[in-house]
């Protein structure tokens, strides 16, 4: 007879199977994707919808830092936004940059 439940050698919350872990993986990949696009496509369709398309890598990265700092404290996170900042700051020229 199998028992019903998680085995001894099991915890509560493991899926049990390989089919289970799968579609378990599938569903938090699907949560990520939306809330990546989300993030990255609200900013921009501001953007579009104001004609200041010039700003679209900064509202981006805006973008991305809110979903990927979301767990960290706000001092953490200025930090971590400053320092990514200043990496990519040299990489892109500023919006008013015209060659």
């Amino acid at each position: 007879m199998h028992a019903v439940g998680p085995g001894p050698d099991r915890e509560p919350g493991k899926p049990e199977s390989l089919k289970q872990w799968v579609v378990s993986l599938s569903a938090f990949q699907l949560e990520v994707a939306a809330r990546a696009a989300v993030a990255i496509a609200l900013p921009l369709t501001v953007l579009v919808l104001t004609g200041q398309l010039d700003w679209a890598a900064y509202a981006a990265f805006g973008g991305m830092t809110a979903l990927l700092g979301r767990n960290e404290p706000y001092r953490v996170r200025l930090r971590t936004v400053t320092v990514a900042g200043t990496l990519c700051s040299p990489s892109s020229p500023s919006p008013s940059y015209s060659p």
